[in-house]
């Protein structure tokens, strides 16, 4: 409350109950570009939570385990229905447009051409998706400022945005 927001169909001061989870996994599918499934139980919440992703029509993502962990039923199940199968965090981020390359150890930044307030941001990106928020924190740039310097960026070809407000470097050979 005190940094940041509270999304919730109840008021403040109501306690926690089971019965109202399905409520609020509703809002956290909702918020969500995707539903990453790591261990779920034959009945779970987190099965509850995919449901109502499924309805929203968001992507769901699901990390298999053994056949004889009854964790792993869940998640199995789901990649039988039709999860998309997550072996690496390669295997999401493709569906968010951010390909990885293999030879990423060969990545260069490159800073050429950049005036001095466009390397302030580009220096705070990486091929891992950053949020606009956490890049906001990390500079001293106003939301309005931020958001003209990133479109410059990206239009520079240095950058590259990702749904969701999420942005990324570009490769550079």
């Amino acid at each position: 409350i005190e940094k940041g927001g509270v999304i919730s169909e109840y008021g403040l001061g109501i306690a926690g109950k089971a019965g109202n989870f399905p409520m609020r996994n509703r809002i956290i599918s909702g918020l969500s570009d995707g539903i990453l499934l790591v261990e779920a139980r034959n009945k779970s919440g987190s099965l509850i939570t995919v449901d109502l992703g499924l309805e929203q029509g968001k992507n769901i993502y699901a990390c298999p385990g053994r056949i004889s962990d009854l964790l792993s039923y869940g998640s199995n199940h789901m990649i039988q229905q039709g999860a998309k199968l997550v072996m690496d965090p390669s295997d999401i981020l493709e569906d968010l447009g951010v390909f990885v390359s293999s030879t990423v150890h060969n990545y260069k930044k490159n800073r050429n051409m950049l005036e001095t307030k466009e390397k302030i941001v580009y220096d705070k990106l990486s091929l891992i998706p950053k949020h606009l928020e956490k890049i906001l924190e990390e500079t001293d740039f106003s939301i309005e400022e931020l958001t003209q310097l990133l479109l410059s960026l990206q239009l520079k070809g240095y950058i590259k945005p990702i749904a969701g407000n999420y942005y990324t470097c570009v490769l550079v050979e």
